[in-house]
């Protein structure tokens, strides 16, 4: 084969390793390889050229899946993470207690106090003051307590004793509550036991005022 012949071919060359190339070159190329050893060679390195080609590219794209997909699987738990602790925050702020107005929640009707003939002073709580939890307070309010912890409590330093109710903040947003059948009576402590104490009150944390639920009589 001719230099000339080979130079027109080895232009073909690249085309015809792509298979763009007419058919017309194709059959050239064909003819012209099948006996010019040198030709056939740039042929077949030119393909292997190609396939390190294809396999650089295929092992790039998968290194960028890979990598892409280590990053979704970053943000997703980051996401859960995020959700999840801010369902849990949202669930505990929900569940704290929060106070009852006295006049917001009706408790002239729901609330009173009353003592029976052994001298035990009741909390009496109707209706949705019935579900509440009771905080007892001192007359100066400077500390509080758990009608649960009565057994501890010294009231010889104060002549006024006052309660506070309390209900978890998401019955404040809760579209239905059931409501108790019958009152909810708690035990607050024996006037007899405390002379000292004359006075029960409610203390309103929202509004402030003290109203009074029992007196002493003599």
């Amino acid at each position: 084969m001719s230099k000339k012949n080979c130079g027109l071919i080895k232009d073909l060359l690249p085309l015809y390793a792509d298979g763009v190339c007419s058919e017309d070159s194709k059959k050239a190329v064909t003819d012209h390889i099948a006996g010019c050893d040198d030709c056939r060679s740039d042929l077949e390195k030119m393909g292997r050229d190609i396939k390190l080609s294809a396999d650089k590219d295929i092992a790039a794209v998968k290194k960028i899946k890979k990598k892409l997909r280590i990053r979704n699987i970053i943000i997703a738990a980051v996401t859960a993470i995020v959700v999840g602790f801010g369902a849990f925050c949202f669930i505990q702020w929900m569940d704290c207690p929060v106070t009852m107005s006295y006049n917001g929640f009706n408790m002239s009707e729901n609330v009173y106090a009353e003592a029976d003939e052994n001298g035990d002073l009741w909390l009496v709580r109707k209706d949705i003051a019935a579900e509440s939890f009771i905080l007892m307070k001192n007359d100066d309010e400077n500390f509080a307590w758990n009608i649960k912890d009565d057994a501890n409590i010294d009231f010889t330093m104060t002549e006024t004793i006052g309660v506070t109710l309390y209900r978890r903040r998401w019955l404040n947003h809760a579209t239905y509550v059931m409501k108790p059948e019958y009152p909810t009576k708690s035990l607050l402590f024996n006037i007899n036991k405390w002379p000292e104490v004359n006075e029960l009150c409610y203390y309103d944390e929202v509004s402030g005022e003290k109203i009074v639920l029992w007196t002493r009589t003599q």
